[in-house]
């Protein structure tokens, strides 16, 4: 009888043990499709909750791994919609496994199940590209009763493993996190590397049958509204990046245990393909033999690439990371970041000009790179060309902008030069305010029983070109509707626009615009009329008032504006009391503004500076006020009265 009741108690626990197994693997959480099941305070500001999320990361060699996941997010409401969606690239170095999903109603009860004909496959560049093979599959879950519940499960195979995968609780604003964990599997001999970011738990490593397990865990992370300006989630939030020491891509091994090694690698990827015919090379001797320095060299050979290529993606294969060779490039006039910059270097060899193929991790609002943390960090390539006393950086993507102009796409900010001895860090320019400038000149001719006519000339300087890039280079049809979104006026048409643009490495766009004004005027009394100054208002924005701000307040960029508006009276007409002139000081910049008349015409001239910097969240209160304060004196009416 003893006997029998052990063996029931043995057989119970192995029952027990291998229910626990897959709960176990997947990281210890049993998942909750319920949505009365999540806390209040995770739906607060919540569009969306992630439940669970689990990612497995197992390597078994330097050229192959696999990541399981597992993910299951409530939608609350239509704002999360998109977060129920499935969307994940692959290549013909990753491949998607197993993929299925599950909706679930309120009450977690399985309404459907996704796969087959709901999973959709795309190309990722369409459109843009003429050679690649990268792909998105694609799952609309096509399901709207509010709130629900979608669950996702798939493996991704690699073979290539360049990159190693990185974590990030949050996914998106206003959506919350029940519980998301990140494990790493790796050989016990296998090197790689993390980096931790605001993290403020531990990694939990275990050694088990030659293996390694690295195990991060986040629980009950509540969801976070957008305060700007701040930095990106790498830099507020939770960010765990990984990279090996070294790595197999395409059956070209590498390591980056430092930058030197992983130039090393992309070095060797380019070696032999800045080669040009030697048709090409007397064009290029041909160009330059007139050229007083090696600047003007340069700018002659920048100008000659933009006018014969164009602008196309090539991801097939190790595409992704080696060029076109430079004498394709010359051959078929179009080539990808690498490829166009590839072959500039090419043109600037013949011209015995050095240079240095270059990479970056480009976008305006792109952090900076992790400098510490060696490691494929690159979105984008472009050319450094060093000078005795300057460095000339070489956007060779664009046909349209000046040799030495970066701007904000990658402007002040780490990035990797290749050259015979490996890779280093440089950083690009960092412009001034005086090179991030608007500066803008209105005459407005009032009139009472006519609309009042405006005549406004701005000049973009620098920085400031890439805000109005897109109307100045866009068609006369599509320049106005952009125009009338952005004008800030009550009620007005568009007589005419017209751009001039001057192209230098600080570039300036000049830009007049003559506008017609209903009712500008607001008549008070027969002898009254009041005039409200809307022109200022075209950039400006004012900050919200925040209880609590969770976060610094970043300003990446410092600039200037600079406003001059005045206004003809009308015949018969006189300015009633002008407005104190106003000043004010803040951490966060200068703003003046004053008024004067002057031959029956008023004058308002406005300058504000915006100082660049990571002020303590602490200061929010005070930035607020500085731009509500600039706010109200942007908007200060005027009155004029008839003569009596």
């Amino acid at each position: 009888m003893k006997k029998k009741m052990i063996q029931k108690y043995f057989f119970f626990t192995i029952y027990i043990v291998l229910l626990l197994i897959p709960i176990i693997s997947m990281g210890g959480n049993t998942p909750d499709y319920k949505i009365e099941n999540i806390s209040e305070t995770l739906k607060k500001n919540s569009k969306a909750v992630i439940r669970y999320e689990y990612t497995l990361f197992e390597v078994y060699s330097t050229s192959k791994a696999k990541k399981t996941i597992k993910r299951i997010i409530s939608i609350l409401n239509e704002n999360g919609l998109k977060n129920s969606e499935f969307i994940e690239y692959y290549n013909s170095f990753t491949k998607i496994k197993n993929l299925e999903g599950v909706v679930y109603d309120k009450d977690g009860k399985k309404v459907k199940e996704l796969s087959g004909k709901d999973i959709k496959d795309y190309s990722a560049i369409s459109g843009f590209s003429v050679y690649d093979d990268n792909r998105v599959k694609f799952i609309d879950p096509d399901y709207r009763v509010y709130p629900f519940t979608v669950e996702y499960n798939y493996d991704i195979e690699y073979e290539g493993l360049l990159n190693f995968p990185s974590w990030t609780p949050y996914q998106d604003y206003n959506v919350s996190v029940e519980n998301s964990i990140f494990r790493m599997i790796v050989p016990k001999d296998f090197k790689f590397r993390h980096l931790e970011k605001n993290y403020n738990g531990e990694v939990q490593i275990t050694e088990n049958e030659g293996k390694i397990t690295y195990t991060w865990v986040a629980d009950y992370l509540e969801s976070i509204t957008p305060q700007t300006p701040e930095k990106s989630f790498i830099e507020n939030y939770i960010f765990v990046k990984t990279a090996p020491n070294e790595f197999v891509f395409n059956k070209q091994a590498g390591t980056q245990d430092t930058w030197k090694d992983f130039g090393e690698w992309i070095h060797n990827l380019n070696i032999g393909r800045t080669v040009l015919d030697p048709q090409t090379q007397s064009k290029v001797l041909e160009l330059i033999k007139d050229a007083k320095s090696d600047e003007e060299k340069v700018k002659i050979l920048y100008t000659y690439m933009q006018s014969k290529t164009r602008y196309v993606s090539v991801q097939v294969g190790i595409g992704g990371w080696q060029p076109f060779p430079a004498s394709d490039v010359d051959r078929l006039n179009y080539g990808d970041c690498k490829a166009l910059s590839n072959y500039m270097k090419a043109l600037l060899d013949v011209a015995e000009i050095k240079s240095h193929y270059t990479l970056v991790l480009a976008g305006e609002d792109e952090p900076n790179i992790q400098s510490q943390f060696p490691s494929n960090q690159f979105n984008h390539a472009i050319i450094c060309v060093p000078f005795a006393t300057d460095t000339l950086w070489l956007e060779c993507t664009s046909q349209t902008i000046a040799a030495g102009y970066l701007g904000t796409f990658t402007d002040d900010r780490d990035v990797l030069i290749i050259d015979n001895n490996g890779g280093k860090l440089a950083r690009t320019q960092k412009y001034s305010a005086n090179e991030n400038i608007i500066s803008k000149k209105t005459t407005v001719d009032l009139n009472i029983s006519t609309p009042s006519l405006a005549h406004m000339e701005t000049s973009f300087i620098g920085l400031a070109c890439d805000m109005i890039y897109p109307i100045s280079r866009s068609d006369a049809e599509d320049r106005k509707k952009q125009l009338y979104n952005s004008l800030a006026l009550p009620s007005f048409n568009i007589q005419s626009i017209t751009y001039n643009e001057v192209k230098s490495r600080i570039p300036r766009i000049n830009e007049v615009i003559e506008l017609s004004l209903n009712n500008y005027l607001n008549k008070l009394t027969d002898d009254k009329y009041l005039v409200k100054p809307e022109f200022f208002k075209r950039f400006a924005t004012i900050p919200p008032k925040i209880t609590l701000k969770t976060n610094s307040i970043y300003i990446k960029r410092e600039s200037i504006e600079t406003d001059t508006l005045i206004y003809n009276l009308p015949t018969g007409f006189e300015p009633a009391k002008l407005p104190n002139d106003i000043s004010i000081k803040s951490d966060f910049g200068t703003y003046d503004l004053q008024y004067k008349t002057e031959n029956n015409k008023i004058f308002i001239i406005r300058k504000l500076f915006t100082a660049a910097g990571d002020f303590d969240k602490s200061m929010w209160n005070d930035y607020q006020k500085f731009y509500q304060d600039i706010y109200v004196s942007d908007n200060k009416p005027l009155s004029i009265n008839k003569l009596k």
